[in-house]
């Protein structure tokens, strides 16, 4: 996107008009998209235009203002929770791209005014929905939290940074003498559609995690992975579902687009990438997408990201195992018929001598829930083979 941002930049300082004219098209493009309800592609505008600050063609007053129409909105009496979490979200997201430039800028003032605001009608969001949407019913040993107040966090922690990241890609530094040269625009007048609130907007969904610090290897050559109240882990992942969103009909292209996310190098992409597709796959109440994608992106993976991504794999699902007693039970079963479904994609080979206490359990208590589960992942297993293969696949003890 920043490199976008950056284009449009340099033909702003060779044609002030076109800069002008361009924004034109963006707002009214926004609008069309605002009424066709393509919320991701709505989010992923308004980051580009709240991302031409950077590169000098937008007056950052004027953006504040854009910003002050979607929180007074989201603010007002009687709208539905859903609507203003999404307007107020679509603020948030654009801040890790456009806080660096506010600091120390002539806008400083509305922009902490802003920041304000945004923490006020945060904090009074009720979210008596939680219990319906977690994964587990405990936080131990990594907290479950709610999409909107995990993104708040992570970006108090990169305010308290100065708003430093390690994942934006800025092309338009290398160009900052040309930039500062051009003169900006005030975005054209825009306003909400008023029946916004007969309009189906995105649900709640818990952040999934597994995956902290500790568990990536300290090796040299082993990129650290970002605390979960880190932005990075916020940039990352929303990298992540860019590519899913937008290649989620063709699996392998998904598959490879995902290998070829820029930054590789300084993140572990291979548990970030096993993170939000086990997080996809147990979204509550439904996926986003169907099992079998998830399912069919992981098994691509594997092939793709041979030497790297199973072990990463096998790491997620030692973890989930640990956790089923406090897992929902809806969720304990579709993560089961996806174990199923990879398992058959890969021979039935597993660490199975791994397990072999639920041999004991199922003795001493059958209703624990890791026989149950192993049960039940077998049952399905009998859907998709013979029983003489997995007698011969799987130990006797």
């Amino acid at each position: 996107m920043t490199i976008y941002s950056t284009l449009v930049g340099l033909l702003n300082v060779k044609m002030f008009s076109t800069g002008g004219e361009f924004l034109v098209l963006i707002m009214e493009k926004l609008g069309t998209l605002i009424d066709d309800a393509e919320w991701r592609s709505v989010q992923l505008l308004i980051r580009f235009l709240a991302d031409l600050i950077n590169c000098n063609v937008v007056l950052g007053a004027s953006l504040l203002g854009l910003f002050d129409t979607f929180i007074a909105t989201a603010a007002q009496p009687g709208v539905k929770p859903s609507m203003r979490d999404f307007l107020l979200y679509s603020v948030m997201q654009c801040l890790p791209w456009i806080g660096l430039h506010f600091n120390d800028s002539k806008d400083e003032v509305e922009f902490e005014r802003l920041l304000d605001i945004l923490e006020t009608e945060i904090e009074k969001r009720e979210k008596h929905y939680m219990p319906s949407i977690r994964v587990w019913s405990s936080d131990n040993p990594l907290p479950q939290i709610e999409y909107m107040d995990s993104l708040w966090l992570q970006i108090k922690n990169m305010r308290n940074n100065n708003w430093e990241d390690n994942w934006i890609i800025r092309p338009y530094v290398a160009f900052e003498s040309k930039l500062e040269s051009s003169l900006q625009h005030p975005l054209p007048q825009f306003e909400l559609p008023a029946d916004l609130e007969h309009t189906q907007f995105p649900l709640p969904y818990v952040v999934f995690r597994i995956f902290d610090t500790p568990d990536v290897p300290n090796r040299a050559e082993v990129p650290k992975l970002p605390r979960f109240n880190s932005i990075d882990r916020f940039l990352v992942e929303d990298a992540i579902m860019n590519v899913i969103n937008s290649k989620n009909l063709t699996k392998k292209e998904c598959a490879e687009s995902l290998l070829r996310i820029s930054g590789r190098s300084s993140m572990p992409l291979n548990y970030m990438l096993v993170e939000v597709l086990f997080g996809g796959l147990l979204e509550l109440p439904v996926p986003r997408y169907s099992e079998l994608f998830y399912g069919s992106i992981l098994v691509q993976l594997c092939q793709l990201m041979a030497d790297h991504l199973p072990q990463v794999l096998a790491q997620a699902v030692a973890y989930v195992y640990e956790r089923l007693d406090t897992m929902n039970t809806v969720l304990v079963d579709r993560f089961g018929s996806w174990f199923a479904y990879f398992l058959s994609n890969f021979k039935y080979h597993w660490t199975w001598s791994e397990w072999e206490e639920c041999v004991n359990l199922n003795r001493t208590d059958p209703n624990h829930p890791k026989p149950k589960f192993l049960k039940e992942v077998f049952l399905k297993l009998l859907w998709l083979t013979f029983y003489e293969k997995l007698k011969d696949v799987i130990p006797d003890e």
